[in-house]
């Protein structure tokens, strides 16, 4: 793809420029990110900050079951890509009016982070951060707090 403008991908973990270009198709992703009428020629940098939105709106949900950044197998980056592709979507259209299509597909986007969120969903091929290790710092901290009463320390 020839583009005058230098595609950058600095910062995105999940995502490129380019790709999401490809994904919605160059076209749309002109119309959608350029602010000059029927200019077709994509924004790269608004593109680009569009995709930060969307992967930053991912990690604030998946953080609860998950290392950020995720990594995991080609599917479930797959699935990663397409939540965020599909986010940032919104948030391109979002400037020029948004469709009751694109207002439901947003809206079953959120249902999924939630899901995430809750660890109802799980991202295929990615384990999730086991809760094991707080369980077992606590039981550190109660032979700990133990130990120390029983020098003379009470809690």
């Amino acid at each position: 793809m020839a583009n005058e403008v230098e595609i950058t991908n600095e910062g995105l973990d999940y995502t490129s420029v380019e790709d999401f270009s490809n994904w919605i198709s160059t076209n749309k992703a002109g119309l959608a990110s350029n602010d000059i009428p029927n200019n077709n020629q994509p924004d790269n940098k608004r593109i680009r900050e569009s995709l930060l939105f969307a992967e930053s709106e991912f990690d604030s949900y998946a953080q609860e079951q998950y290392d950020i950044p995720v990594s995991g197998t080609m599917k479930s980056m797959f699935y990663i890509k397409k939540l965020c592709y599909s986010l940032a979507k919104y948030n391109l259209f979002g400037r020029r009016g948004i469709t009751k299509e694109s207002y439901f597909e947003y809206t079953a986007n959120k249902k999924d982070l939630e899901s995430i969120k809750d660890g109802r969903i799980k991202i295929p091929g990615v384990s999730t951060r086991n809760n094991e290790s707080r369980i077992k710092l606590g039981s550190e901290n109660e032979a700990h707090f133990s130990q120390m009463e029983k020098e003379g320390f009470s809690i």
